[in-house]
C-alpha cells in the first residue's frame, strides 16, 4: 500500500463489473506523529517554569546583610563567558526536567570561577562517601577529570522523573488521542466509488491504463491547490460517500489535546489554565503556580547553591543565597498603593525595597533606604505597679 502525507484522496476504488476484477491500487493519505502533541505540551510547561526561574533574583547575604559581590554577579549576570544568567538558568531547568538531574561544574579562569552546565556525565554512587562525576562533557568538550560531589552543583528532582511518568501514561492514553485525530482527519478525507463499465474494463491494457489514470487522479486530488478539477473518463461513474462517514468533530479533537495539557500540568504541578492560556482568574492561578511549582524548585536550587558556596560556619553566621520569586509576578503600583503605604508605615520595607519589589530600580538615596514606623504602630510599653498593672502607653519609634 502506498502512503501519502496529504488527505483528500479516495479511500478505496471498486469495480462493479461482475465479469472481472481489476487490481486497482488502494491509496490512502494521511500520517501524523501524535507524540508531537505530547512534546508540545511538555515543552510549553517546562519553558513556563524555566522562564519563571530565570526571572528570579539570586540575592546574596553576608552576616544577614545583603551584599552584591562576585557571587551575585555570577548568579545573576554572567555565569560564564558564553551565557548570560537568563540563558544559563533556563538551560539548567530544562535539563533538570527532561533528564531529572542537572550537573553544574565550576571552572576557574584566572581570578574568576565560571559555571558551566554539563551536557552529559557519568555518576559513581556511594553511600558512605561522596559521589564522583566522571566523563563530564560541556557542549562538545570532554573534561578529562573527575569531580567530587562537594566540588559541583548537582540538582536532582526526585527518583521518579515526571517526564518519564508522562511518557508511560501517554503510551496508553496516546492511543486515544491518535484515534481521535485519525477519526477527525478521516472525516475530512475525500472518498467515493468509481464504477467502471464492463465495456471499458474489456479494452486492451485496461488495467494498466486505469491504474495510470488513477495515479494521476490521486496526485491531482492530493495537491494543495484550492480548486481541483479532474475529468471522468467515458465508462466511469463516480458515487460520493462523504455523507455516509461520521467522524470526530474539531471540538472532540481540541478536547483530546486539551486533556494532554491537563495531564502534563498536573504532573508538573502547574495550574492547567495557566498552561493552556486561560485568562480566567489568572492572579489566583499565578499564585498557585509560584506556591506549588516554582517555590519547591527554588528551594532545591538555593539549598544546593548554599551547600556549595558556603561552609557550615559561614552559613550559620548569615552568609547565604536567597532566591527572590517576587519578580515573577507583575505588580501595578497604583493598584496596591494603599498596601504599599502600610508596608512602609509598619517598617516591614524601606521605600527603596518597595521599589525593587515593584520591578523598579532603587534610588540609592539615604532617606529612601531607611525604614519608618508611624506612631500608630509604635512599640507598646507598660507603666504602673510591679505586676505590670496600669495603663498602656504607645511610644513612637518613627515619624
Amino acid at each position: 500500500m502506498e502512503r501519502r502525507d496529504n488527505l483528500g484522496l479516495f479511500n478505496f476504488w471498486k469495480s462493479k463489473n461482475s465479469s472481472s476484477f481489476l487490481e486497482i491500487p488502494i491509496v490512502a493519505g494521511g500520517s501524523a506523529d501524535e507524540d508531537k502533541f505530547k512534546l508540545l505540551a511538555i515543552s510549553s510547561a517546562v519553558d513556563l517554569i524555566a522562564n519563571a526561574i530565570a526571572m528570579c533574583e539570586f540575592r546574596t547575604f553576608e552576616k544577614d546583610s545583603e551584599v552584591k559581590k562576585m557571587n551575585y554577579y555570577m548568579l545573576n549576570i554572567k555565569p560564564n563567558p558564553n551565557q548570560n544568567a537568563i540563558e544559563f538558568w533556563k538551560a539548567v531547568i530544562e535539563k533538570l526536567y527532561f533528564d531529572n538531574e542537572a550537573l553544574v561544574v565550576s571552572i576557574p579562569d584566572g581570578q574568576n570561577n565560571y559555571l558551566y552546565l554539563a551536557s552529559s556525565f557519568d555518576r559513581d554512587d556511594y553511600v558512605l562517601k561522596p559521589k564522583y562525576f566522571n566523563n563530564v562533557v560541556i557542549d562538545d568538550l570532554s573534561l578529562n577529570r573527575s569531580f567530587k560531589r562537594d566540588d559541583v552543583f548537582y540538582f536532582r528532582l526526585n527518583d521518579n522523573s515526571a517526564i518519564s511518568m508522562i511518557d508511560d501514561y501517554y503510551s496508553t492514553f496516546g492511543k486515544v488521542i491518535a484515534s481521535t485525530l485519525s477519526s477527525y482527519k478521516a472525516g475530512k478525507a475525500f472518498r467515493g466509488i468509481v464504477n467502471i463499465s464492463a465495456a471499458m474494463s474489456a479494452q486492451d491494457d485496461a488495467e494498466k491504463k486505469i491504474k495510470q489514470y488513477f495515479e494521476k487522479l490521486f496526485n491531482a486530488l492530493s495537491s494543495d491547490k484550492p480548486v481541483q478539477l479532474v475529468p471522468l473518463q467515458e465508462g466511469m461513474k463516480f458515487e460520493d460517500l462523504n455523507n455516509q462517514y461520521k467522524s470526530s468533530s474539531f471540538e472532540d479533537t481540541k478536547n483530546a489535546l486539551g486533556m494532554v495539557k491537563d495531564d502534563v500540568a498536573m504532573a508538573l504541578h502547574i495550574p492547567a489554565g495557566l498552561l493552556k492560556g486561560d485568562l480566567a482568574d489568572v492572579e489566583a492561578q499565578t499564585k498557585n503556580f509560584i506556591s506549588f511549582c516554582i517555590n519547591p524548585i527554588v528551594e532545591l536550587l538555593a539549598s544546593e547553591i548554599n551547600r556549595q558556596l558556603y561552609k557550615p560556619s559561614e552559613f550559620l553566621q548569615g552568609d547565604s543565597v536567597f532566591i527572590d520569586t517576587t519578580r515573577v509576578v507583575y505588580i501595578n503600583p497604583f493598584e496596591v498603593a494603599e498596601k504599599i503605604d502600610k508596608l512602609i508605615a509598619t517598617s516591614v520595607y524601606s521605600p527603596d525595597e518597595i521599589r525593587i519589589k515593584l520591578g523598579d530600580r532603587a534610588t540609592g538615596e539615604a532617606g529612601m533606604q531607611k525604614r519608618y514606623l508611624t506612631k500608630n504602630y509604635g512599640e507598646l510599653t507598660l507603666k504602673g505597679g510591679e505586676n505590670g498593672a496600669g495603663s498602656n502607653e504607645q511610644s513612637s519609634n518613627g515619624d
